[in-house]
């Protein structure tokens, strides 16, 4: 309560700020601004205009305000233990550069995958549940040319009315395990997921959806996918570099 209250004083918000801006920062190796950030009583957090910016000084990341439930937290290694998150208005902005082929997420990954502990690499994170609201997400590879179909172009993605609920997600480094209780997005193209979920596993080598569901218009899938590679750079040759089953 003392903390919370101490929070409402401006002097102290900035300093705060401040610090939560650069350990991010130097987390993840790049420019973290956070507007501004406020703890309710008892220990539910919340930020206002999260930003974080690629190598190249683009958005990578953007939330108008992040709520979350501070459960506990450890700075060395850096981990976070939360219960509720919910992320309003978010923007997710991912490309693959024409000037060297790289993804701009790339840098994280590889800091995250790190094993210098003494550069910030080690991080776990454990969320009881994590909803998206009004979320917006595009992919871009800058290598390939637009497809001015009206199918889904699948080098150049963009996501609208993204809205999804995640529960029991636990991030160790780049791998990551969830169960997406549901989700309901808007491709440009016009295609549309009316509900989708699943038990999900996401790691450098392997991207896979057990006891899966998906629902679009009046079609329903049902079982299991998943996409094999040997990294993360292994999607920019996703015909021959990686493999479905």
């Amino acid at each position: 309560m003392v903390i919370a209250l101490l929070l409402l004083i401006p002097a102290v918000q900035t300093t705060v700020v401040h610090w939560t801006s650069s350990l991010a920062s130097r987390q993840l190796q790049t420019e973290v601004y956070i507007e501004s950030i406020y703890l309710k009583p008892f220990s539910e957090l919340s930020l206002n205009g999260v930003l974080v910016r690629d190598l190249n000084d683009d958005t990578l990341l953007y939330a108008a305000n992040l709520e979350a439930e501070l459960l506990s937290f450890q700075s060395e290694p850096l981990s976070f233990e939360l219960g509720e998150v919910a992320l309003n208005s978010a923007y997710f902005n991912l490309y693959r550069s024409a000037e060297d082929s790289l993804l701009n997420l790339d840098f994280i990954l590889e800091a995250f995958a790190s094993e210098d502990t003494t550069s910030g690499g080690d991080f776990a994170l454990f969320a009881s549940n994590v909803s998206l609201t009004n979320a917006r997400f595009q992919y871009h590879d800058y290598l390939l040319p637009v497809d001015s179909s009206d199918q889904i172009d699948w080098s150049h993605i963009g996501i609208s009315e993204l809205n999804t609920s995640i529960s029991d997600i636990f991030i160790k480094n780049a791998n990551v395990h969830a169960t997406v209780d549901s989700l309901r997005l808007l491709e440009q193209s016009g295609f549309r997921i009316h509900q989708f979920f699943g038990d999900a596993t996401v790691t450098d080598t392997l991207i896979q959806v057990n006891s899966m569901k998906i629902e679009s218009g009046e079609t329903s899938v049902y079982g299991s996918y998943a996409m094999h590679c040997d990294s993360w750079s292994s999607y920019a040759d996703f015909i021959d570099a990686v493999e479905l089953s």
